[in-house]
């Protein structure tokens, strides 16, 4: 048998990783862990079975925890043809520096996943060579690592079904300064139907002068998600409503990272408006990601915002939240924002290692998209 074994902790994506990877062929899993970690071995559980076998080792009941590896550990040493490793990527301190004493003692070989490169790399074995763990996790089974359910929408690849939007959305983007108050006032039309429940809607004689605005709507009208005359503005569907609405740079920048995926092989999967479910004390928390990318097996949260960041305004705060708790301490998060962004939310977005995208940007967002997902290692 080939037995890994590795203590859990809030971030165990690095003990999962390797055995994903077909290069070790693991077939079992022993994990240590506290009592409050067994949820977290269930789940990881499922995920692998039947491939490979995971066991899960409570410390809870032991104070010395070198001898509790010793216990443990020492008779499944004496099982002919087992090959037993030790994954040191996770778990605190005082669980992991007993359990690598007693790997040096017994000549277990050691290995940790490095965080920045995702690089196998050999502790007490400098004549194995590291190499870079395979991409292989997908966003459902990560989430669900992180207790999350995962829920695609329904949403039209636009770029898809509808020939030569993609030249709108280019124009779009390349002009973002100057319709960007076309835009809000689109949002604010579609919004507004949205409450009241009608794909229809009067505009004001001011809003019916605003010429970004006309032309924003004459693109629409092209492609029939809109009817606009005499002032009345009607969307086609709930789609072409959403759409309208700031769903097109979602769609915009989905098919630039679907675009991306042949230039950078670390991209190994992305979605777009998804809805994620937690339990929190017993109630069901809904919340929408505009876009969720995996690469380098880090989760990338892209949150998309054509309307003004106001005072007040918690979507920094909100996203480095969903950040940590989605993805672990090596997730990373993009505001992408069709609107200017303050200085002072400039400056809150690098105190919480957000990258943002602004209007200034958009000429060459593709390149900055990719510069980004490549800071996050890996080749």
């Amino acid at each position: 048998m080939n037995i890994h074994i590795g203590v859990l902790d809030s971030d165990p994506i690095r003990l999962i990783t390797p055995i994903l990877d077909s290069h070790l062929k693991i077939t079992k899993l022993i994990l240590f862990g506290k009592h409050n970690n067994k949820g977290l071995y269930e789940r990881i559980k499922s995920l692998l079975e039947p491939k490979v076998m995971v066991c899960f080792l409570d410390l809870s009941t032991s104070t010395n925890f070198f001898e509790f590896y010793e216990l443990h550990l020492f008779s499944i040493l004496q099982l002919e043809n087992s090959s037993v490793f030790f994954n040191a990527s996770c778990g605190h301190r005082k669980y992991i520096l007993p359990l690598y004493e007693f790997c040096v003692i017994h000549k277990i070989q050691t290995y940790y996943i490095d965080e920045y490169s995702d690089d196998l790399i050999w502790i007490n074995n400098p004549k194995k060579k590291h190499y870079q763990i395979a991409d292989k996790i997908n966003i459902p089974q990560f989430l669900h690592i992180f207790n999350l359910q995962s829920l695609q929408s329904d949403s039209i690849n636009f770029e898809d079904k509808y020939r030569g939007i993609k030249d709108i959305h280019q124009k779009w983007v390349k002009n973002a300064k100057y319709l960007a108050p076309g835009f809000a006032t689109l949002n604010y039309l579609a919004t507004t139907c949205r409450k009241t429940q009608s794909l229809t809607i009067e505009l004001t004689p001011k809003q019916q002068g605003y010429k970004e605005l006309s032309e924003i709507l004459t693109d629409l009208s092209l492609f029939k998600l809109i009817d606009y005359e005499n002032g009345v503005l009607s969307f086609k569907n709930e789609e072409s409503r959403k759409y309208a609405n700031g769903e097109w740079i979602e769609n915009f920048i989905f098919n630039i990272i679907l675009d991306l995926k042949s230039q950078l092989s670390t991209i190994q999967d992305v979605c777009y408006n998804l809805e994620i479910h937690r339990n929190l004390n017993d109630r069901i928390i809904k919340n929408e990601l505009d876009i969720v990318v995996i690469v380098n097996n880090k989760l990338h949260i892209i949150e998309c915002k054509t309307k003004d960041m106001r005072s007040g305004d918690d979507t920094l705060y909100k996203l480095e939240s969903l950040r940590e708790f989605f993805g672990g301490i090596q997730s990373r998060a993009m505001l992408l924002s069709y609107r200017e962004v303050r200085n002072y939310d400039l400056s809150r977005a690098d105190d919480l290692n957000i990258k943002i995208i602004g209007p200034n940007d958009f000429h060459c967002i593709k390149k900055e998209i990719l510069s980004w997902f490549k800071e996050a290692g890996g080749h």
